[in-house]
């Protein structure tokens, strides 16, 4: 096989690049060519040189690709013979202006089953639509467990919720209303999805064939929510002493940064998450708003040995036993009661958190290791061919 990777987004997108960098990797162990255009080496006129040209793939994450147009008005992607897969890391309602494009051979790769049938139902011009998860990678040397330095890790920006509130004051009055409302109707049920919340409150007044249309315009209600659900969780933790490491950036804005028992890292290279994690007896995951599917830093932590302690999802509770191969807590809204003492429940019995961590980590290299990502695709792009 022949695979064009793209990687268009600037290098401060460092999961972007590590993704298909990782995943490109395994297609050469595996025997494949890989061909990379980066528009951090080459200006982007230079794609022209793919015109005409033919691949088993193209690939790119979170692409702008679907919206580049030729001279007569054509879509460049198809003027390249070969199935192009848009690999998105978020809900589809941030990508509807490229999803939308009804290119001629156009796959989406996304990280949760509910998102799959979301756009199975409202882009009807895609070919295939699959959950392909994504994934981390083991540091070297590896740590052993009882000389670990972080009790409780977690990896990830912060957003002040604040912030975000303000930006929801800036819109017309009536999507203030609706996005309030939003947030009202998915903080009362946790459990619901921003479509199906949408079109709960909103079907009187939405047309169906322009539904994603709508639901784009509802995207800082899903910001809100994920930025609310981080800070509540974190300050909840900080705030009842335990020890809690946090790495990434923004967290001088949050309540929280001067609690001495929190131990703030400058923010590191996303490879560098994997050390970390190495050091760490739990790592911390909070999926965003992901109802039935998975982050990369869960399966990041278990190759690392870390034990993963995470809010549920379908998808995670049909793939790994709870109590025995990670740690699952109650959702964001109870979990600011619950979740400290459960952490500090698990952190006097290092036993259990370290049995955990070995279970995990076994699952995760046998299911989930980039090499596992790469012959699900190679299946995936034998059925086109």
């Amino acid at each position: 096989m022949k695979i064009l990777f793209f990687q268009l987004k600037p290098t401060s997108y460092e999961s972007y690049l590590y993704f298909s960098g990782a995943l490109a990797a395994e297609f050469q162990k595996a025997g494949h060519e890989t061909v990379f255009f980066r528009a951090a080496e080459e200006p982007l006129e230079a794609m022209e040189r793919f015109r005409g040209q033919s691949f088993d793939a193209i690939i790119d994450f979170n692409s702008m690709l679907p919206k580049v147009t030729t001279e007569d008005d054509g879509f460049f992607l198809d003027t390249i013979d070969a199935p192009f897969f848009n690999v998105i890391l978020d809900h589809p309602l941030y990508h509807h202006n490229i999803l939308k494009q009804e290119l001629r051979n156009y796959h989406v790769l996304c990280l949760d089953k509910n998102h799959a049938a979301y756009l199975r139902g409202y882009y009807p011009h895609l070919k295939s639509v699959h959950v392909f998860p994504m994934t981390g990678s083991p540091a070297e040397p590896p740590v052993p467990f009882e000389e670990r330095e972080y009790p409780l890790l977690f990896t990830g920006s912060y957003t002040s919720p604040a912030e975000v509130v303000d930006a929801i004051t800036k819109i017309p009055d009536f999507m203030q209303a609706q996005v309030r409302a939003l947030i009202d109707r998915m903080t009362e049920t946790p459990s619901l999805t921003i479509e199906a919340a949408a079109l709960e409150l909103f079907s009187n007044t939405i047309v169906t064939e322009l539904f994603p249309l709508h639901l784009q315009s509802f995207f800082l209600a899903d910001t809100y929510l994920r930025a609310a659900s981080r800070d509540r969780i974190l300050h909840a933790l900080v705030s009842s002493g335990l020890p809690v490491t946090l790495c990434g950036n923004g967290y001088e804005k949050a309540p929280f940064y001067r609690e001495k028992n929190a131990v703030f890292l400058p923010e590191v290279s996303f490879p560098d998450t994997f050390s970390l994690m190495a050091h760490a007896k739990i790592t911390l995951n909070i999926l965003p708003l992901f109802k039935n599917g998975v982050h990369d830093r869960i399966f990041s932590a278990m190759l690392n040995g870390s034990a993963a302690l995470t809010d549920r999802s379908a998808w995670l509770a049909s793939h790994f036993k709870a109590e025995e191969q990670l740690f699952f807590y109650d959702d964001a809204m109870e979990a600011e009661d619950t979740l400290p003492e459960r952490i500090a429940s698990l952190l006097a019995s290092e036993e259990k958190i370290r049995a955990v961590a070995e279970a995990g980590k076994k699952e995760a290299f046998l299911h989930h290791t980039w090499k596992k990502r790469c012959e699900a695709l190679t299946k995936i792009l034998t059925t086109l061919s």
